[in-house]
C-alpha cells in the first residue's frame, strides 16, 4: 500500500507540476531570488517579536496597584450592595427564626464581599512586600510621575503589541497571498474571500 501511495504521488507530481521556469521568467525571477524570499520572511517574523525592555518591576508594581485599585472599587460596590440589603428597620433575630426574603441573594453577596476583601488583603501584602524590596516609602498615586510614566510605557506596549499582531497577520496574508500567486495555482479572490470571513 505504501508503495503504491508513493509511486501516486510521483504520478501526480510529473503530471500537475507547472512550469516553474516559466513562471520564473513571467515575474522575472530567479531561484535565488526565491531562496532570499523565505530568508526575508523568517528574519522578518524573527524580529517581529523583540520589545523593549522596561523596568519590570516598577510595571509589576503599577499593576500591583490597578489591579488593587480595581478590586478595593469592586469591594465598595458590593459592600454598598451589601447594606442595601439591610432594613431599614433592622434588629437582631434569632438563628431559628426566617430573617430574610431575599436570603440567596444576601448570601451570594456576602460570600463576594468575604472574596473580595481576602483577595484585597493578599494583593495588598504582596504589594507592601514589593514597596519595601523596591525601597518605595510613599504608595504611588496617580499623581506620582514614576506612576505616570510607567502606566504610559504599559498602555503605549499593549497598544504596540495589539499593532504588532494586526501588523503579523497582514504580512503572514500578503506572504500567502504572493506564494498563491508565484504558483499560479489559485486565483488571488478565492483566498482574499476565504481570509476575510
Amino acid at each position: 500500500m505504501l508503495y503504491n501511495n508513493y509511486r501516486q504521488a510521483l504520478k501526480i507530481i510529473e503530471t500537475n507540476t507547472l512550469d516553474i521556469q516559466h513562471i520564473l521568467k513571467l515575474h522575472d525571477i530567479d531561484e535565488v531570488a526565491l531562496g532570499t524570499y523565505i530568508l526575508d520572511e523568517r528574519d522578518f517574523f524573527a524580529t517581529l517579536e523583540k520589545e523593549s525592555d522596561g523596568d519590570l518591576h516598577a510595571i509589576t508594581y503599577v499593576e500591583f496597584l490597578q489591579e488593587l485599585w480595581s478590586v478595593e472599587a469592586k469591594l465598595d460596590d458590593v459592600s454598598t450592595c451589601f447594606q442595601m440589603q439591610m432594613p431599614t428597620d433592622y434588629h437582631f433575630i434569632s438563628p431559628n427564626q426566617s430573617y430574610a426574603i431575599n436570603l440567596s441573594q444576601i448570601c451570594k453577596t456576602d460570600t463576594a464581599h468575604r472574596q473580595l476583601k481576602n483577595r484585597c488583603k493578599t494583593i495588598l501584602i504582596e504589594l507592601l512586600d514589593f514597596e519595601h524590596c523596591m525601597n518605595i516609602d510613599i504608595q504611588w498615586m496617580l499623581s506620582h510621575t514614576e506612576y505616570k510614566k510607567t502606566a504610559d510605557y504599559i498602555t503605549n506596549c499593549k497598544y504596540e503589541k495589539a499593532l504588532d499582531n494586526l501588523h503579523t497577520l497582514v504580512i503572514k496574508c500578503l506572504f500567502e497571498l504572493y506564494k498563491l500567486n508565484l504558483s499560479q495555482t489559485v486565483p488571488i479572490r478565492k483566498p482574499m474571500l476565504d481570509w476575510t470571513k
